[in-house]
């Protein structure tokens, strides 16, 4: 039994908020970071980053969309879409250049807030 819930404790999703200090503490984690979206940018190689403070280098958190995985986001554009909107992103954390990111493959991986 303590075996069984050891697995499931693996398994648990930890929430947190956007605005919240990164540290590398969560790298390999399953986190979902909620906020609002400050600013959505694509560079010139076609990577779209989203951040939820207007600067990327602030941005406690940033999700990294791909080029390779653009072609997933059919329903809109996540640029012209995102921007203003409170919005939850799910997935493993990892490090890049000393900040926390999750890579978004899928559109599955962002859920909008709505206001209540």
């Amino acid at each position: 039994m303590k075996n069984l819930i050891a697995i499931a404790l693996l398994f648990v999703t930890t929430v947190i908020k956007a605005q919240e200090k990164h540290d590398t503490t969560h790298a390999g984690a399953n986190l979902t970071v909620c906020g609002i979206v400050e600013s959505v940018n694509v560079s010139k190689s076609n990577i779209t980053y989203i951040n939820f403070n207007k600067e990327k280098t602030d941005s406690p958190y940033t999700g990294v969309i791909f080029a390779r995985d653009t072609i997933n986001f059919t329903a809109y554009k996540p640029k012209d879409f995102l921007t203003g909107k409170n919005i939850c992103i799910s997935g493993i954390v990892s490090i890049y250049k000393d900040k926390p990111q999750i890579v978004i493959k899928s559109p599955k991986q962002i859920r909008v807030v709505e206001k209540e």
